[in-house]
């Protein structure tokens, strides 16, 4: 289960980061990471990153307020039902319910539903 989440810390840096080297390009850095791997948005000017930083960033505000509208138990049984499925690695949801239903497969196993 997870007991903490780092806050959203994104921010804009330039690469190469060293201003003598001249500026191959900016990069919005520390967005949430997707199927644990680290996110990256790369633009050619500054003010282009600073433009998609904010738009992230209201976006995942947005977000955040939405998901403190799901009750405690709802969120808790999302958490319980992460945890069961797991061990499937299952990309679509719907075929993520259907395994859930059969109950009593082992990871690896295809049930016939």
């Amino acid at each position: 289960m997870i007991t903490h989440v780092k806050p959203l810390v994104a921010h804009i840096v330039r690469t190469p980061t060293d201003e003598s080297l001249p500026l191959q390009y900016w990069a919005i850095d520390g967005l949430p990471r997707v199927n644990r791997k680290r996110q990256r948005k790369f633009f050619r000017t500054k003010d282009a990153a600073e433009r998609e930083l904010a738009t992230v960033k209201k976006k995942l505000r947005k977000e955040g307020e939405k998901a403190l509208l799901i009750s405690d138990a709802l969120r808790i049984e999302a958490l319980d039902c992460q945890d069961r499925l797991k061990p499937y690695w299952l990309m679509n949801k719907s075929r993520a319910l259907q395994f859930a239903h059969v109950g009593n497969v082992a990871p690896g196993d295809s049930p016939d539903l």
